[in-house]
């Protein structure tokens, strides 16, 4: 018996195939996608999600449905995406390879993972790890990875494989996307409704930090990339220990900087100039602040 599923995006199965039933490969499935679409059969494809509507996939008189063929969709690992898009977002060849970019790269990813967690990220359909479903794992559906496979030979060999559902408002949310249709399915989001803010940013940072780049202050960038040039030619050892550079020169400087403030805000009282412990607090946050201070230490 199927367990019921945990999170909100998910529902307990029908009988027959739905739109929005997810498919785990099962050996009948891949010995299916072995003799038709080869290609399909990869480690990274984890499971698939039926793309066709649910009314043409119901079993009239228990035997046959109306479409002669059902479509269904790869479904891979989110973290593949993730650095797909990583290095659509990340140009530079010794960033990639040195795993460091920008502040502003890191919001750019993080913009891409709020809409993709929300399901307003076209091309994709996010799935949420389920493992009372055996869903392992945070996945995403590929919608423009869809194949047909024929409903008069394979129809029950995808129920079989079935491991769970989306519910009815994901359901349609999928088949808008799937449908490029102009009116945006109201589907609940993660907040407020099953997460708080501050959690679900979270989420969405472990995703982004998950990825293990360092994210250099966008004004220390270009000297960084100076510096990992100058370390390549120098030790001719590639860019793969460029991040502990850039992070060196990104924490030293902070740290001169901070200290630098912090030992004026001394010097001031050394000078019994009056000020209260909150005023002294706010100098040195201020002047720690500061881009004219700060030009001094670049």
């Amino acid at each position: 018996m199927m367990r019921a599923p945990t999170h909100f995006t998910y529902a307990r199965s029908s009988k027959d195939l739905e739109q929005g039933d997810i498919l785990h490969i099962s050996d009948d499935l891949r010995e299916l996608l072995a003799e038709v679409h080869p290609h399909y059969v990869r480690s990274d494809y984890r499971y698939f999600v039926v793309l066709t509507q649910t009314c043409d996939l119901v079993r009239r008189g228990g035997t046959s449905c109306k479409t002669p063929y059902i479509s269904i969709c790869a479904v891979r690992p989110l973290a593949l995406l993730l650095e797909r898009q990583l290095r659509r977002t990340v140009q530079s060849r010794t960033e990639i390879e040195g795993k460091y970019s920008s502040e502003r790269a890191r919001n750019r990813m993080r913009d891409f993972v709020e809409r993709l967690l929300n399901n307003n990220e076209p091309n994709y359909f996010y799935l949420h790890e389920d493992p009372a479903l055996g869903i392992d794992g945070s996945h995403v559906a590929f919608l423009a990875l869809s194949i047909a496979v024929k409903s008069d030979l394979h129809y029950q060999k995808c129920v079989d494989a079935r491991v769970g559902t989306l519910c009815d408002p994901f359901k349609a949310k999928l088949g808008w996307l799937v449908g490029t249709m102009y009116s945006r399915v109201a589907t609940p989001d993660w907040v407020p409704d099953h997460r708080t803010l501050a959690e679900f940013e979270q989420l969405r940072d472990e995703l982004v930090d998950g990825l293990g780049y360092l994210w250099i202050p966008d004004d220390k960038l270009e000297k960084v990339k100076r510096e990992a040039k100058k370390a390549e030619k120098v030790t001719g050892a590639g860019t793969a220990n460029i991040a502990q550079i850039a992070a060196d020169l990104v924490i030293k400087e902070k740290a001169k900087k901070d200290d630098a403030a912090v030992r004026a805000g001394e010097v001031l009282a050394q000078l019994g100039i009056e000020v209260g412990s909150n005023d002294l607090s706010r100098f040195v946050t201020r002047l720690k602040n500061d881009s004219v201070f700060s030009q001094l230490f670049k």
